[in-house]
């Protein structure tokens, strides 16, 4: 197997990013950046690998600064969603993620975590949210689930 790498593009932002995300929506792909000041913006990704940096799709500040977001598409209910948290604050987020790659807030919690907590992930299974935690001391992990019911 030979490997090429080389670079597709370079420039610079208004600001740093610590958390980014790359997703797709309505057959197109997005760029998110996430600061700590709670700002975000998206851009539009192309398909070469380029991401449009001179007209953001959408900006804005979320409630808090979420050090992993994670997209995922439900297809039980045909819908794109985006899920932050932030082991530190032990906040999480829920967001929905509109054909335009605009997000909505859909859920914002708190949740009690042990500080040995150092692994997490979510995923999509029925319709229902699954998160995957795992302590780093003892191993030991978990699932669990989180139903969101309209009202």
């Amino acid at each position: 197997m030979v490997v090429y790498k080389s670079t597709v593009q370079k420039s610079g932002f208004e600001d740093f990013y610590p958390t980014t995300l790359a997703f797709s929506a309505a057959k197109k792909n997005f760029f998110l950046g996430h600061s700590k000041d709670k700002s975000y913006t998206v851009y539009s990704l192309a398909d070469n690998g380029k991401i449009d940096d001179k007209a953001p799709i959408q900006k804005g500040k979320l409630l808090s600064y979420l050090s992993n977001l994670q997209a995922f598409y439900d297809t039980t209910q045909n819908k794109q969603f985006l899920y932050g948290y932030n082991l530190e604050t032990k906040v999480f987020q829920f967001y929905q993620i509109a054909d335009n790659a605009s997000i909505t807030l859909l859920l914002s919690d708190e949740f009690a975590v042990e500080n040995t907590i150092k692994s997490t992930t979510m995923f999509l299974s029925g319709g229902i949210l699954h998160i995957f935690i795992q302590a780093e001391n003892n191993k030991e992990w978990y699932i669990y689930k989180v139903n969101f019911v309209e009202a």
